[in-house]
């Protein structure tokens, strides 16, 4: 049996196409391995830790009490800072745009989810009404 040129080029390239498929397949089989087991926390920060920074943020910034805005700006950048957990950095994402009493609702209820007894930060929202 004589083959020509084109028939052999042709051959070897099938064969390198289906050896690639196999090691991609292969491939993603070991990643999918990985994708089980459960993820670390990104940041290095857990929800809690993050939490518990944004409900005590007054005792790690100067607070003043000359301005209400001005003390407000002080815990945003403290948190934007120092909150490194994705889950939490969302949710600020969110309540900065919400009403003052809605946001401590949702500060508050977040709170809830890793149980911390008291959010003195929601508490300071409600008492300062900004």
């Amino acid at each position: 049996m004589r083959m020509t040129i084109e028939s052999v080029a042709t051959r070897v390239a099938m064969v390198a196409m289906l050896a690639m498929g196999a090691l991609v397949a292969l491939g993603g089989l070991g990643c999918a391995s990985h994708q089980e087991a459960a993820k670390p926390v990104e940041s290095g920060q857990s929800f809690e830790e993050a939490m518990s920074l944004v409900c005590n943020v007054d005792q790690h910034v100067k607070v003043d009490e000359a301005n209400l805005l001005e003390r407000e700006q002080l815990r945003n950048d403290f948190l934007q800072d120092h909150v490194k957990n994705p889950d939490v950095i969302y949710h600020r994402t969110l309540w900065r745009v919400q009403a003052t009493k809605e946001r401590a609702k949702t500060i508050r209820d977040l709170a809830g989810q890793c149980s911390l007894a008291k959010c003195a930060y929601a508490d300071t929202l409600i008492a300062e009404d900004l």
